[in-house]
């Protein structure tokens, strides 16, 4: 539906045979969790209006190789890719200034994240 709220904490948490979603247009923050062992899952789409994405919600997301942050994207949370082993390059979007701890920890893969005017890296 249009008027979807924010995906809930570990909403769709190791759902193994999810292999891609759309999520709806005006959905501005992913949970905490929410997509935390989708092991299957190989593309996402973020709408326009995603402005926060919470805690773990790719973790272990293991087979996702692309993924395009949306330029209203603010806020990515701690460990929120870790362990997104086929992730190859992410293009950080100027609107981001908050990055958590171990976003990218154990993204073997990732040989480029590109941005330049982060105000806060949590360590």
């Amino acid at each position: 539906p249009a008027a979807l709220a924010p995906t809930g904490h570990s909403v769709f948490y190791g759902c193994t045979s999810l292999t891609e979603l759309a999520l709806p247009a005006a959905l501005t923050t992913i949970g905490d969790l929410a997509f935390k062992g989708c092991t299957s899952l190989t593309e996402l789409a973020l709408p326009a209006a995603l402005t926060t994405i919470g805690h773990s919600a790719f973790e272990g997301c293991t087979s996702l190789t692309e993924l395009t942050l949306p330029a209203a994207l603010t806020t990515i949370k701690g460990s929120a890719f870790r362990d997104c082993t086929s992730l190859t390059e992410l293009a950080l979007p100027a609107a981001l200034t908050t990055i958590g701890d171990y976003v990218f920890r154990g993204c073997t893969s990732l040989s480029e994240a590109s941005r330049e005017a982060i105000t806060t890296i949590v360590l």
